[in-house]
């Protein structure tokens, strides 16, 4: 995997992980800091569900960005979100 995102080096300045919930993986510091260590940006994509990893994601400042996508319904969306 490394090798395709070194070989498309100059075309991509950034990588997103993603997928089903990546901060379950206990790889995923280590993935993170080989991505960054190519000089490349890093995103994560994450539904939350690891507030502990995405905290020493933050406070180690080894990712870029962070989208977190809450599913709830409407009616319930400000209580989860904290502000209702």
């Amino acid at each position: 995997m490394m090798q395709a995102i070194v070989s498309r080096r100059g075309f991509i300045d950034g990588v997103v992980i993603t997928g089903g919930e990546p901060t379950i993986y206990p790889d995923l510091v280590e993935l993170v800091i080989a991505v960054k260590s190519l000089g490349f940006a890093v995103k994560l994509d994450t539904n939350g569900y690891n507030p502990d990893t995405l905290k020493m994601l933050l406070n180690r400042k080894i990712v870029d960005f962070i989208a977190m996508d809450i599913k709830t319904s409407w009616a319930k969306y400000k209580r989860v979100v904290g502000i209702g």
